[in-house]
């Protein structure tokens, strides 16, 4: 799993050491949408792994497995598992 969310981080890397390259190759018009649209794809993927890490280490590191810890009452039966149903 660590590999996947390595990826984005590969591309952006090939991404801007080819990214000149491409640029002289292509004409300006081609080369401003392909780079713009491609620059665009790789943050929005960099910015879905990073959150996606964010929320495996606050799950599993931060307060919230503390706070959840002894209280499997809230996990069957939902919030408000001590009220009678009406």
């Amino acid at each position: 799993m660590i590999w996947v969310g390595a990826v984005p981080f590969v591309i952006a890397g090939l991404l801007g050491a080819s990214a000149d390259r491409l640029a002289r190759q292509m004409r300006p018009s081609t080369a401003v949408r392909l780079l713009t649209a491609l620059a665009l794809s790789v943050s929005l993927c960099t910015g879905l792994v990073l959150s996606a890490a964010a929320v495996l280490l606050c799950a599993q590191w931060g307060p919230f497995p503390r706070m959840g810890a002894g209280r499997p009452r809230h996990c069957a039966a939902g919030w408000n598992s001590r009220s009678t149903p009406v």
